[in-house]
């Protein structure tokens, strides 16, 4: 029982308490506002139930929905491939998306550190293991190699 509940039940036994009459205009009035005050209280702990029942509800799909977002965003993590470079000037660690590999345009990338070309394209040599180099002529000295 609320605090509320227990007032209007305090009330309510003065009012008994008190031997109102219940013919008269005035003792009417305030029974009635005794009744009024008992309803009004018990849908206020119903209203507090209820608010209780929908945070608990909106706690659940909140954590629900933690979940899915930690599902998704780790597969979107590890769909993104990344390429490690090392500057030859300054030697720091330079990451680009793999699809720079094997994009159409020409693409260089650059180091942030001292500006200097890590990765173009244009002059990129992908070694295959089975054949050793990508293309005959190759810059990457695999193909002496295989002489």
């Amino acid at each position: 029982m609320t605090s509320l509940e227990k007032k209007v039940s305090y009330l309510k036994g003065l009012a008994d308490g008190l031997d109102i009459n219940t013919e008269s205009k005035e003792g009417k009035l305030l029974l009635e506002v005794l009744d009024v005050l008992e309803d009004m209280a018990d849908s206020i702990d119903d209203l507090y139930e209820e608010q209780e029942e929908l945070e608990e509800y909106v706690e659940s799909l909140d954590s629900d929905l933690a979940d899915l977002e930690d599902d998704f965003y780790e597969e979107d993590e590890e769909e993104d491939d990344f390429v490690t470079v090392e500057c030859p000037d300054c030697g720091e660690e330079v990451c680009f998306e793999s699809d720079i590999l094997t994009a159409d345009e020409p693409i260089e990338v650059t180091c942030p550190n001292c500006g200097a070309v890590v990765f173009d394209n244009d002059d990129a040599c992908f070694l295959d293991e089975e054949d050793g180099c990508c293309e005959p002529g190759c810059c990457c000295g695999s193909e002496e190699e295989q002489k």
